[in-house]
């Protein structure tokens, strides 16, 4: 009977410390998380970086404060921090669902690396008709990339014509002048 208390004694110690290392490794968590949600809101880009990278980190332990703050950052002037805040709501899955939205409005922004960071987050977090999304977009701008290539190699050689051209004429006349 001794033996059985003292191995229930044992076993009980043995949860009761597992159970505050896990208070507080959630409590650190908390706080390093609220930190980054503080320097979200820094002047320094540099700093708001950093956040989103541990933010980002978290995936999906974040809360609706996090969630926000991201989402503010979607809408940044600064074309690096915009793609990074996108991404970073890609990381959070299912909790930045709410952000469906605005991730299929973001498909349509003028600059291709947005375009990409919110067809990679939609993906992510949308359902099955938003990744369905995700895909025909990622479709849809290999072939506006491949426009673009091929409209810079077109102008790219009526220049190189127009130069030879050019170059044709100046020496038709010159060999007239020495005649």
């Amino acid at each position: 009977m001794f033996l059985i208390k003292k191995s229930l004694l044992a076993s009980f110690a043995i949860l009761l410390t597992l159970t505050l290392s896990t208070n507080i490794a959630h409590a650190q968590a908390v706080m390093e998380l609220e930190d980054s949600l503080e320097q979200l809101n820094a002047e320094d880009p540099e700093k708001q970086f950093e956040a989103l990278s541990n933010i980002q980190s978290r995936g999906r332990n974040v809360n609706g404060k996090a969630l926000s703050k991201v989402r503010d950052l979607t809408k940044s002037e600064n074309l690096e921090m915009r793609v990074r805040a996108i991404t970073t709501l890609g990381s959070m899955k299912d909790k930045a669902r709410i952000m469906t939205p605005e991730l299929l409005e973001m498909l349509d922004d003028d600059n291709a690396d947005v375009r990409k960071a919110a067809a990679d987050s939609l993906a992510k977090v949308g359902g099955k008709k938003a990744r369905k999304i995700a895909k025909k977009f990622a479709k849809k701008e290999e072939k506006r990339q491949a426009a673009e290539q091929l409209k810079a190699k077109q102008r790219q050689w009526g220049l190189e014509y127009r130069e030879s051209q050019k170059r044709q004429r100046a020496t038709a006349q010159r060999e007239a002048l020495k005649r």
